[in-house]
């Protein structure tokens, strides 16, 4: 589902059986995000105002980041937001995923807005849509990585 709130914001949600506990282990433990964020490997320490690093490797060593940003956000089981450039001077993209638990799981919602960068819907579907696609089968009973 998507939906711009206003340019440059768009809007994703998805269900998963899943409770919020695995839902957020699976955005915030070392080494998952190479299976749904484009291969890229995030780290950080989740604290708000700590730099994060996407790396297209596990191996810190191996390649400088490709992206870097900061932590802004965080509620452990509820709310994680962030923002990541490709470089000093390129336009930021903000991220925002909450998790509402439901009685059968949990809602992961994500935003993102490129304030100053405003991309199509089609632009964003393309990006985001895969990401969340592969999340949440990595959630799902028969996924290949049950978070613990």
């Amino acid at each position: 589902m998507t939906r711009a709130a206003r340019p440059g914001t768009h809007r994703f949600s998805f269900f998963t059986g899943a409770d919020t506990r695995q839902v957020w282990a699976m955005l915030t433990s070392a080494g998952n995000s190479t299976a749904y964020f484009h291969g890229f490997d995030i780290s950080t320490s989740w604290r708000p105002g700590a730099p994060i690093r996407f790396r297209g490797s596990s191996d810190p060593d191996a390649a400088p980041p490709v992206l870097t940003g900061s932590v802004l956000c965080v509620q452990p089981r509820s709310r994680l937001s962030f923002y990541f450039s490709s470089g000093p001077g390129d336009p930021r993209t903000y991220t925002t995923w909450e998790l509402r638990p439901s009685t059968s799981g949990t809602v992961v919602q994500l935003q993102v807005d490129q304030v100053d960068c405003l991309d199509t819907v089609t632009d964003a579907e393309d990006t985001w849509l895969p990401v969340l696609a592969a999340l949440q089968e990595l959630l799902s009973p028969h996924g290949q990585a049950r978070p613990g």
